[in-house]
């Protein structure tokens, strides 16, 4: 389990985040939606470890994620940025392969090669494998970080053993993607969590967050709005409260009573007072 308890974050001489419980189990594929600003991006930073905690714990099947050795921590929890940058020419092949740095001395070339060809299969990026990574569209690149993570991940190593339950948190992954990639690159996140890898990603779609998460976590200044399953959390009257806009709510008809939401523009504004 990766929990969260009365997690507070304060950055820039604010308080991004005030108060958070959760947590993500094997399996769980838990989505996190809110306005901009909400504390999405920082939420990640924080259960990933990259950030202290002003007030509250994270922890790790138990423990303390800062107790960890960073590489053990970096077998066990990979994350998916919402952009990559980088000034060199790396390839998109070679780029994939930094996911295998933290299983330097317990993996073998063969094993990294396979994890490397898998991760960059499941991001359809085989064909762009070779490809400068800095000549990628910004979707290409996406979907080679997404393979980063995934190669991260890959419990594979050559004594057999491996480091317990992993997790992949992913901060808007599919912000840069078409429509075809956005699908693909959710299914494989709910693949991972078949195969008992616990993922929470940062959306802003309504729609795919009902269609692919198991839960959803709506952040609101920092605290959680709405916590349970996306057709119990995601109440018309808590999205006009939280995002200001009116949504029509109806039954996905291939279906029925998974919801989706058709857009209806912004609330009119408040008469003025006479």
């Amino acid at each position: 389990m990766l929990s969260a308890r009365l997690l507070r974050i304060r950055r820039g001489g604010r308080t991004v985040l005030d108060g958070i419980d959760l947590a993500v189990g094997p399996g769980d594929v838990v989505g996190v939606l809110g306005p901009n600003g909400a504390g999405k991006s920082t939420l990640i930073a924080a259960l990933a470890g990259e950030l202290v905690p002003d007030r509250g714990t994270v922890e790790i099947d138990g423990r303390p994620i800062g107790a960890l050795d960073p590489d053990d921590r970096a077998r066990r929890v990979a994350v998916v940025p919402q952009s990559t940058r980088l000034d060199f020419a790396f390839t998109a092949r070679e780029v994939v392969a930094l996911g295998r740095y933290p299983h330097r001395g317990r993996s073998t070339r063969l094993l990294d090669r396979r994890a490397v060809d898998t991760a960059l299969a499941q991001a359809d990026m085989t064909a762009l494998a070779e490809r400068d990574f800095t000549t990628l569209s910004g979707g290409e690149q996406q979907r080679c970080t997404l393979a980063r993570a995934l190669a991260q991940i890959d419990g594979a190593e050559a004594d057999g053993q491996r480091d317990g339950r992993r997790y992949v948190l992913a901060d808007e992954p599919t912000a840069s993607l078409d429509i075809s990639h956005q699908a693909a690159c959710l299914a494989v996140l709910r693949g991972l969590a078949a195969a008992g890898v616990g993922v929470l990603c940062a959306l802003h779609d309504l729609n795919l967050a009902a269609l692919y998460v198991d839960r959803v976590i709506v952040l609101d200044g920092g605290r959680v709005a709405a916590d349970g399953p996306p057709a119990a959390a995601l109440a018309p009257d808590l999205l006009r409260r939280v995002f200001g806009v009116e949504m029509l709510r109806v039954d996905h008809p291939g279906r029925p009573g998974l919801p989706q939401f058709l857009g209806q523009g912004p609330m009119a504004p408040a008469a003025p007072v006479s």
